[in-house]
Formats: structure tokens, C-alpha cells, sequence
């Protein structure tokens, strides 16, 4: 019996032991379910989201236009040809929903475009922004392009940050062009104060070097003004190029370097020269303007400037010089009808009256006038007589 007795208490101790065992698992379940719970709630409450580009207002992060071409919009993908100045624009705005915004740092911030080094005719750009505490975003660019071509960046890039922009260096390697923004603060929800962007500049550059030309007139690249008739002489040069033709108030195939005179110019003149080579073409220009004077005139009777006098019914010779090459002459006065230019002579025909002769000389300057008296001598040989 006492063995039946230890057994039940055994028995007893086993049920409770059990029992305690229960509550106490049932007890550290609820802990760690409240546990739990608590931890969720909190991070609620404190979690925030910080990163580049992340507002609904934001731009595209990469975007460009073709300078050489007059691109007016910032798009995606654009057209290039060989020689084509391209402008690369990588915007960022670091946005937080953090309460303590004001104190949030997008640290040792970068923005950068990855480019590829061989010539394509479809060149695929990335554009990036990265920060030490911050996931990178990127975003891509396409550049089609009329030949096989690849981007060569220049060492100068332009910030655009807080109201002003700035020149700054960018760092050129292989296949990629970055500049350091620093530690760059960060907006507010739906605040844009911070957001800027940075403009980088690449050429795409030609398998075959573009040609150049300069055309000067008496060694100047122009305008030149040159007295009425007299001459001009051109003179240029050429890189790259394998053949040059002129155009405008000249013509035909001309030497990849040389000199040419205008002839005597009386007129304003253009002239024009393009050069091509393998690389594309190069033209230049120059305007030569001819300095146009009022005319003089000078007449003369019997090579007299006047008044002179003749003899009753006897004749002058009239006579005229011009200066500054007048486009016309008319007369007046006792004659009439247009006169020869730049000079000439005529009779006044026999005169039994005193005449006075008048001639007017023009140009697209202004116009001057001359005029000259012959006067005609009417006398007895001997006094009269009375008849009566």
C-alpha cells in the first residue's frame, strides 16, 4: 500500500508539474506577443523614408539636347551628328517624410553619367546620383547617331543649386564623368528648396576630324569697309579638309589655303567658302562694304568756271568733271536731259541771249550741283546816227 501511495503522489507531482509547465509557456507566449507588438508600434511611429529623387514633383534624373542643333527642350532619346555639342543634365533633390528633416544629410553626395568608350551609333548613357547614406538612384539617355561616334566629355560642368550656378571641375575617366556635390541637404514632403542639377557637356566626337576654314579680307575676319572702287584681298586657310568651293559674290573649286583679289568693288560684297573632308564640312564668311561718297561736280564754259562772255551769235563749249562716281547727271537751267558720267563736253549751240547753265550729280550718298553764266555780247560797230 505505501508503494500504491507513492506511486498516486508520484502521479500527483507528474499532473502538476505538467500544469505549471502549461501556464508558464502560455505566460512567455503572451510576453513575447506583447513584446512583438510593441516593437511593431514603435516602428511606426519612427520610421521614415529618405532618398534622392522620391517626391511625385521630381524630374527625370537624366535628361539632354543638342546644343550644336538649337534643341530647345531637355528630352530623351535625342539625334546627334558627328561634331554635335551635347548638354547632359543629371537632376537630384533629396527628399525625407523624417519630422527632424532639418537635420538630414545626404553625406559625400556624387552625381555622374557612365558613358561607353567605343564609337556607336546608338550610345547609351547612365546618369547617377549617390550618396554615402543613401541608396544610388540612376536613371539612362539615348543618343542616335547618324555614324558610329562616341561622347567625349569636357573637364567643366555647371551647378545649378540654391538660386545660383557655378562652373565647377568634373572628373573625367574611362567611361565615366562625376562631380562632388558634397553633403547636400534635404527637402521636406512636397518642399523643393534643395532640389538642383548638374549640366555636363560632351562633343560627339568624329572617327575623321571635323574640317575647319577661316576666310579673311585684308587679314581681318570682318566686316571691312573699302573705298569705291578699289579691291579687297582674300585670304584663307583650312584643317581636315580635302576640297573648298566658293560661293556668294565669288565661285568655283578653290586651294585648301590661298589668297585672291576682289577687283575693284563698287558695291557691297559677301563672299563665302566651304571646305569638305571626310570628317564633314566647315564654312566661313566675310563682308566687304564699299564706302560710298557724295559726287562733285565741276562745270565749265570755254574751260571757265564763269561768268564768261561771248560774242553775239558765236557758241561756248561746255565741259564737266565728276568726282566719287555719281550714278547720274541731269541738266537744267538753259539745257536739259541726262548728261554722260563721269565727264563730258558739249556746245551751247549759237547764242544770241545770255544762258546760264546748270548740272546736278547724284550717287546713293548725297548729290552736288554746278552751274556756270555765259553771258553773250550785243554791240554796235559805231553809234547811231539819227535818220532825220
Amino acid at each position: 500500500m505505501n508503494n500504491l501511495f507513492k506511486n498516486h503522489r508520484f502521479a500527483r507531482t507528474l499532473i502538476f508539474t505538467k500544469a505549471q509547465i502549461n501556464k508558464e509557456i502560455s505566460s512567455w507566449k503572451a510576453v513575447t506577443i506583447i513584446a512583438i507588438l510593441a516593437v511593431l508600434a514603435a516602428g511606426l511611429v519612427i520610421a521614415s523614408t529618405t532618398g534622392f529623387n522620391i517626391m511625385s514633383g521630381d524630374q527625370e534624373l537624366l535628361r539632354m539636347k543638342n546644343q550644336t542643333q538649337g534643341t530647345v527642350d531637355w528630352q530623351d532619346p535625342i539625334s546627334a551628328n558627328a561634331g554635335d555639342e551635347i548638354k547632359f543634365l543629371v537632376y537630384y533633390h533629396c527628399g525625407t517624410d523624417d519630422p527632424a528633416w532639418s537635420t538630414i544629410r545626404a553625406y559625400n553626395s556624387i552625381a555622374k553619367i557612365e558613358f561607353p568608350t567605343s564609337q556607336q551609333t546608338v550610345i547609351t548613357t547612365t546618369g547617377r546620383i549617390s550618396a554615402n547614406n543613401l541608396t544610388t538612384v540612376s536613371n539612362t539617355g539615348t543618343i542616335n547617331v547618324s555614324s558610329p561616334q562616341k561622347l567625349n566629355f569636357s573637364g567643366t560642368a555647371v551647378w545649378y543649386h540654391d538660386g545660383i550656378n557655378q562652373n565647377v571641375t568634373a572628373n573625367v575617366s574611362n567611361g565615366n564623368v562625376q562631380v562632388t556635390l558634397g553633403d547636400l541637404e534635404c527637402d521636406y514632403i512636397s518642399c523643393f528648396t534643395k532640389a538642383g542639377f548638374v549640366v555636363f557637356t560632351a562633343t560627339v566626337s568624329s572617327i575623321f576630324p571635323l574640317p575647319t576654314v577661316d576666310l579673311k579680307a585684308n587679314n581681318s575676319n570682318g566686316p571691312i569697309t573699302i573705298p569705291y572702287n578699289t579691291a579687297a584681298t582674300l585670304s584663307w586657310t583650312s584643317t581636315n579638309a580635302t576640297s573648298c568651293s566658293a560661293s556668294g559674290n565669288w565661285s568655283g573649286a578653290k586651294a585648301l589655303s590661298g589668297s585672291q583679289s576682289t577687283g575693284n568693288l563698287t558695291s557691297n560684297k559677301t563672299y563665302t567658302i566651304t571646305c569638305t573632308g571626310s570628317g564633314g564640312s566647315a564654312t566661313d564668311s566675310v563682308v566687304v562694304n564699299v564706302q560710298i561718297l557724295s559726287p562733285t561736280v565741276d562745270l565749265k564754259a570755254n574751260n571757265s568756271n564763269g561768268p564768261i562772255t561771248i560774242p553775239y551769235n558765236t557758241a561756248a563749249t561746255l565741259s564737266w568733271t565728276t568726282t566719287n562716281n555719281p550714278t547720274t547727271c541731269t541738266a537744267s537751267g538753259d539745257w536739259s536731259g541726262s548728261k554722260a558720267i563721269p565727264s563730258g563736253s558739249e556746245s551751247t549751240g549759237i547764242l544770241t541771249l545770255t544762258k546760264n547753265y546748270t548740272l546736278l550729280c547724284s550717287n546713293s550718298a548725297g548729290s552736288d550741283t554746278d552751274s556756270v553764266l555765259v553771258q553773250v555780247l550785243y554791240c554796235l560797230p559805231a553809234p547811231p546816227t539819227a535818220s532825220f
